[in-house]
């Protein structure tokens, strides 16, 4: 009796394809083997019949999958895929690392945090100390890595296993000696790298504009590039590996200098130069006073920026209305058919892609 119920109830709501499938599958729950039978033959019809529900119920999922897909835009199949990629992604960078070493190198890494800048405000609060320890990685001079695990065979177990290296151990001290990041930076490192240079760009630009003098009004109009776009250009090429840009080397930078100095149409005697670039070397180095002045003023800047636009963040989403009311007995909406709608988890947020409401297919139908 259980199972003609549960037979029936897939038959009002499969797709018509599979009709005839729980057509037959409903004459033969009608036809059950006579009670004089062995019970062996009743057992073997409740097992295949459970067996046949199961498989059918598989396949009116991917019924339902196909048809959903089907009614997608070509933007919402887009992210759709999109975000299929992602998870199957996570599992297998979570099957490399392994949930334990990712938090372990995290710990180690929070451990670490010693930032040489002032930290106040909504920064100075525990939940947003991960956003301080990045800063501090990002404003150092060694570059920022994340080392990537390889499996191999553990001699003891036949079991795969991490191999461990130096700069991701679960001691702390390698992570500031290299500079390493946890593997929840991992895909983020090109990016981070390279505002990990702009930074630094920035530092130098303005380490060097201290050492000049503002432009009199005397000077030439013509002279196109101010003496901030002509330093930002050659250290810009050098970030963006322009091609034929070649190092940017420190008497580039003591030229410009020079240069700007120069300006207002007065000449520099040689000794007076010799000065002005031995002055740009000693400034341009990370231990200089006006070097590592302006460095902590950028890296304050950046970190109250972050910190405070994070909890800004944080607070819209708990504050965050509803987008649409729902009335009716456990949200369901009185007199409107049942509607099958897309559900936001499965679309990639970042693609941008609006959800769509489907009527569903078929929703009930009289069994025949």
């Amino acid at each position: 009796m259980h199972l003609r119920e549960a037979v029936t109830s897939l038959r009002e709501r499969c797709a018509p394809v599979r009709d005839q499938e729980l057509d037959s599958l409903l004459h033969t729950l009608d036809n059950p083997p006579v009670r004089s039978s062995r019970p062996i033959a009743l057992a073997t019809l409740v097992a295949d019949t459970v067996k046949s529900i199961l498989g059918i119920s598989e396949v009116m999922k991917d019924d339902l999958s196909q048809f959903v897909l089907g009614s997608m835009t070509e933007q919402q199949l887009r992210s759709a895929v999109s975000k299929q990629a992602k998870t199957k992604e996570r599992h297998v960078i979570l099957d490399i690392w392994r949930p334990d070493r990712i938090e372990s190198s995290w710990r180690g890494w929070l451990e670490t945090y010693s930032p040489f800048f002032q930290v106040s405000g909504v920064a100075a609060e525990l939940r947003f100390r991960w956003i301080v320890r990045l800063i501090q990685a990002l404003g150092s001079s060694t570059p920022i890595s994340c080392k990537f695990p390889t499996k191999t065979l553990s001699t003891t177990s036949s079991e795969p296993h991490i191999a461990e290296s130096s700069a991701q151990s679960s001691d702390p001290s390698p992570l500031s000696i290299e500079n390493s990041l946890p593997p929840i930076f991992f895909f983020s490192v090109p990016v981070l790298l390279e505002t990990q240079n702009y930074l630094q760009a920035l530092v130098i630009s303005a380490s060097l504009r201290s050492l000049t003098r503002p432009a009199s009004q005397d000077a030439q109009e013509n002279d196109v590039m101010s003496f901030m776009e002509r330093i930002w250009t050659l250290l810009k090429a050098e970030i963006v590996e322009e091609p034929g840009s070649g190092d940017t080397k420190l008497v580039h930078l003591a030229d410009e200098v020079v240069r700007a100095r120069q300006l207002d149409g007065s000449r520099l005697s040689t000794e007076a130069e010799a000065r002005l670039r031995a002055a740009v070397e000693r400034t341009l180095n990370p231990h200089d006073p006006v070097f590592a002045l302006l460095q902590k003023r950028i890296l304050k800047a950046l970190v109250d920026a972050l910190s405070r636009r994070r909890s800004e963040s944080m607070q819209s989403e708990m504050h965050a209305v509803p987008q649409r009311m729902q009335t009716g007995f456990q949200g369901e909406r009185a007199g409107k058919r049942p509607r099958l709608a897309l559900d936001p988890d499965d679309l990639d947020v970042a693609d941008g892609a609006e959800t769509r409401q489907l009527t569903r297919c078929k929703v009930s139908r009289t069994s025949t």
